[in-house]
């Protein structure tokens, strides 16, 4: 029997070190939608010869939920599933499901679950077929939505008194964009990102910054990279293999709103050197301050004047509060 709203309570295996805020990150409420219904999370099985397990064939997107009062405030929820339908199709995936259904169907999921802040992931594969480079031809493909706790993604109050991020240039370059296109959220993508962050925090660094092929600054492991200088924000685009984040489009517009003049254009490593301020940017990392990339250290960390007024006008956002409020979606 499925638990009624605000009686769900997660799993509860112990954090895996995976990323410390992604509060316990592999701790999933116990039920979940999978192909239509609404299963128990122990339930689902995934066959061994799964094509996704195998060669990567999986696309994802990551949502954020703000409890606000007694309402669950989804943030973009249907850009982030028209990203999702986007990039199944790239890969020839035909979802049984429009955005709009999809997103009804995540709605009534977070209805029952009730939970507090969290991170929704849906996420579509190719299942049991032949191990082929084509699998549309024969392997099913199966489609779930799962729901989890999130806290701070780092682990640390970045926009508090604790210092913010220390990143290091990694010796891993961003794929480039001819050969797995950047704006495309599929598992086997990621793999480029998992060496690069796993070599940072190996290194005692908290994210990995990415160069692309022709040695311009990309993006993060998974947040897109803003600079600011002499008050006015930089930031790259599509040209430099990033993924045109979701968070980074609405701090772009919420810019806009508060007078903050923005420029788009490539970044190299000597403009990370002479920045006043430098944040990520991401759906699970929000805004991110930045104090130091290997022995560059900001003159404004611990979150300067034009980050913080980014960050706390995004903090209201996502939670329906002002400026962009019909982004957050009540359910």
């Amino acid at each position: 029997m499925l638990a009624s709203p605000n009686t769900v309570q997660a799993a509860t295996e112990p954090n895996n070190g995976l990323r410390d805020g992604l509060a316990d990150p592999i701790k999933v409420f116990p039920i979940v939608w999978y192909d239509g219904r609404i299963v128990q999370a122990d339930d689902v099985d995934i066959h061994v010869m799964t094509h996704a397990l195998h060669l990567g064939t999986s696309v994802f997107d990551g949502i954020r939920g703000y409890r606000v009062g007694g309402e669950l405030r989804i943030f973009r929820l249907r850009d982030h599933l028209h990203r999702f339908r986007a990039s199944a199709e790239v890969y020839g995936m035909k979802l049984p499901l429009d955005p709009d259904e999809m997103a009804a169907e995540v709605m009534d999921l977070c209805r029952r679950i009730g939970p507090p802040d969290c991170y929704i992931r849906p996420i579509a594969w190719y299942g049991y077929g032949p191990l082929g480079l084509v699998p549309w031809t024969s392997a099913p493909i199966h489609l779930m939505v799962l729901v989890m706790p999130l806290a701070d993604f780092f682990g640390r109050e970045a926009l508090g008194e604790q210092s913010g991020l220390r990143l290091t240039v990694s010796p891993w370059r961003k794929t480039p964009s001819r050969s797995l296109p950047s704006w495309v959220k599929c598992g086997g993508h990621y793999t480029n990102s998992v060496l690069a962050s796993s070599q940072a925090c190996r290194e005692g660094f908290d994210e990995a910054l990415m160069l692309n092929d022709r040695g311009d600054v990309a993006e993060a492991s998974c947040e897109n990279l803003f600079l600011v200088k002499d008050g006015r924000l930089i930031t790259n685009d599509r040209d430099a293999d990033i993924l045109p984040g979701i968070t980074r489009n609405t701090v772009l517009e919420i810019a806009e709103e508060i007078g903050i003049p923005t420029l788009i254009r490539s970044i190299s490593l000597n403009d990370v050197r002479a920045a006043d301020e430098v944040f990520l940017t991401g759906t699970a990392a929000e805004v991110a301050p930045v104090d130091s990339v290997d022995e560059m250290v900001f003159a404004s960390s611990r979150a300067g004047s034009v980050t913080r007024s980014l960050a706390d006008a995004y903090s209201s956002v996502v939670r329906g509060i002002h400026l962009k409020a019909h982004w957050s979606e009540a359910c």
